[in-house]
């Protein structure tokens, strides 16, 4: 049986019974979104990162370009990347 305790706009947490045999488990777990994660290479070999303000960290972040894949992208065979870059 499977049950969303908690539904955000980010993520989800599903209670989930597994049966296996006579084993009886309680699971929970983090569901979130597709998305994406870009490696950009140039034709010098030079990787393309993003500084971030995060709250977790307190402070900057170097991170890869990534976001969510919206719902008409799951389709395409670019999932998002377009966007991701400003050309979508």
């Amino acid at each position: 049986m499977k049950k969303i305790v908690f539904q955000g706009k980010k993520f989800s947490i599903i209670h989930k019974t597994l049966h296996r045999g006579k084993l009886v488990k309680n699971i929970e777990y983090c569901q979130r979104p597709t998305s994406i994660i870009v490696l950009v290479v140039s034709k010098n070999n030079k990787i393309l990162l993003l500084k971030e303000n995060s709250l977790e960290r307190r402070g900057y972040s170097w991170g890869l370009v990534s976001g969510h894949v919206e719902k008409n992208e799951k389709k395409s065979r670019y999932g998002g990347k377009k966007r991701a870059f400003g050309r979508g």
